[in-house]
């Protein structure tokens, strides 16, 4: 039976695989990010001279249907996004890490409790893992915007973060995201960055990271652009593929 533990700065949690149980004790929160499921020492042991890609995702938008001004705040209000289950399953075929990150907001601005935030977690992965996909980690800033987190993207502290826990090589990792947040904060560690647009809301200007009159604009352009759950994978292995970023 194979047994994670995890201290995270908000809670510590023991999570025995096969059943997916989850015991959580409250610690005392400070800026820093909330993380659940501890590498395994194929990932993360010194001893380990080459760095590993990884596969990143940011969470509501990408794997789970986002409420539009609110926050998924219960198991009941989590609703996976078509096709999304089909992608994490082939994806978990790769010898990668494949960890979220993801701003939660929604606990520093007292919405939700950190155990619900925690239970939720438990619920997806452990669903996800009951269809044949893997998670491996995930890291939470739960942060309010005004309390200036340096893990809340678009700064990449869970990233940062991430690749220490696991010796992850950013340069040669992906992150799949839903908004330019996600992009700017892979850009900042240059990791390849991919905007998943299902519902078509960003402009072209938005993809080239120009303005109208051609010039640089505002934020970073994404590698790539996906409208459609269905061809993440490919992308997602191409991205990868290239320059021998894959280590697969």
């Amino acid at each position: 039976m194979r047994r994670f533990e995890v201290t995270c700065l908000l809670q510590s949690v023991e999570v025995t695989a096969e059943r997916h149980l989850v015991k959580a004790d409250f610690l005392i929160s400070s800026l820093k990010p909330v993380s659940f499921f501890s590498p395994p020492p194929s990932f993360s042991s010194p001893r380990v001279r080459q760095r590993r890609p990884a596969i990143f995702f940011d969470r509501d938008g990408v794997i789970n249907q986002r409420i539009v001004g609110g926050y998924v705040t219960s198991w009941s209000e989590f609703r996976f996004l078509d096709g999304m289950i089909p992608v994490l399953r082939d994806l978990s075929r790769l010898k990668l890490p494949i960890i979220v990150v993801s701003n939660q907001a929604g606990v520093g601005k007292g919405l939700m409790s950190r155990f619900a935030l925690g239970a939720i977690t438990e619920r997806f992965v452990s669903e996800l893992a009951r269809r044949g996909a893997r998670m491996d980690a995930v890291y939470y800033c739960p942060h309010a915007p005004e309390q200036a987190c340096p893990c809340r993207k678009p700064q990449p502290g869970l990233l940062l973060r991430a690749a220490r826990d696991w010796r992850i090589d950013l340069s040669r990792s992906v992150l799949v995201g839903d908004s330019l947040r996600d992009i700017e904060a892979a850009s900042a560690v240059d990791c390849r960055g991919i905007l998943f647009d299902p519902n078509r809301e960003f402009s072209a200007i938005d993809i080239t990271g120009r303005d109208r009159s051609g010039e640089p604009g505002a934020h970073v352009a994404p590698t790539a652009v996906v409208r459609r759950a269905a061809d993440l994978y490919g992308q997602v292995k191409a991205i990868l593929g290239r320059s021998g970023r894959s280590g697969f």
